[in-house]
Formats: C-alpha cells, structure tokens, sequence
C-alpha cells in the first residue's frame, strides 16, 4: 500500500503532542521507512539524540474500519435470521470477536506496552534484541491511540 504524505503524518503528530514535530524530534524523516494497510512508520530522532521508530495510523483508516465492521454484522445479522445454518454458526459472535481483534490492532499503545513485555521476554536471548524500551516509559504521556514511538527491534540469528 503507498504510503499517505508526510505532510498528514506531521499534522497528525503537531495535534498529538500540541507543539511542533521539530521540538518533539531533533530530526524526523518525511520519507516512511515502511507503510502498510492501517499504519505506516517513520524513523525519526529524540532531542537527547535517542533513535525511535514512530508508527501512525492511517488518517481515516479507524472510520473504514467501523464503516466495514457495521456492514458484517448486517450480513452476519441477515445469515443468523435467514440462514437455515447461521444459527448453528453463530455469524454474529463470529463478526464480534473480529471487531474485537481488528479493534485491538488499532491501539498502538497496547501495542507499545506490548513490545515493552516482548522485550522483557526475550532479555539475553541470542535470537531477539530490542533496544531500550525506557523510550516508551519517558514517551508515554505523549503516546495515543492513534501512534507510538518507540526503539525498533532486530532479529539475530
């Protein structure tokens, strides 16, 4: 998926934070490191100089996922009512337990605390080396629903 315009990404961080992207990040850079369906990310730079990834959501990406997640539990609805074996299949607690995982991958801070344990997991594993996630506990006031920032990971072999 192209990645959306740096310009929204900026704005988008500009209103998360309430102050300029330049005094957040010593340096940000404008072209995304990676972009995928629901989000995409940016490699930027601390004040402190600390390297960081940011991960934003796609502006717009949280009402299309509402907007798709009401028309399945339409058809979900039409298939439990109409459907000799919807009742047996049970659509609706089906569409249900996906708006609860499709939510969940929505909440990059969850995501954030998430790395935070995956770190703690692997500690002084050969296979996995994060760096330091402190970032997250300094950055949390700062971290949204909407984006995080935090260190990258680095599989080993």
């Amino acid at each position: 998926m192209p990645p959306f315009p740096a310009d929204e990404a900026i704005a988008i961080l500009d209103k998360a934070y309430g102050k300029s992207v330049n005094e957040v990040f010593s340096r940000f850079d404008k072209e995304p490191f990676a972009a995928a369906s629901i989000a995409q990310v940016h490699t930027a730079a601390l004040q402190d100089g600390t390297e960081v990834i940011v991960k934003l959501l796609r502006p717009g990406v949280r009402e299309q996922i509402e907007q798709d997640l009401d028309v399945m539990f339409a058809l979900a609805g039409l298939a439990d009512k109409y459907w000799e074996t919807g009742k047996r299949l049970r659509p609706l607690e089906i569409v249900a337990e996906y708006e609860k995982t499709v939510l969940d991958e929505l909440n990059l801070a969850r995501e954030g605390a998430n790395t935070a344990q995956l770190k703690r997991n692997f500690e002084g594993s050969c296979f996995m080396y994060l760096t330091s996630i402190g970032t997250i506990a300094d950055l949390r006031s700062w971290c949204r629903k909407e984006y995080t920032a935090r260190p990258s990971a680095t599989w080993t072999r």
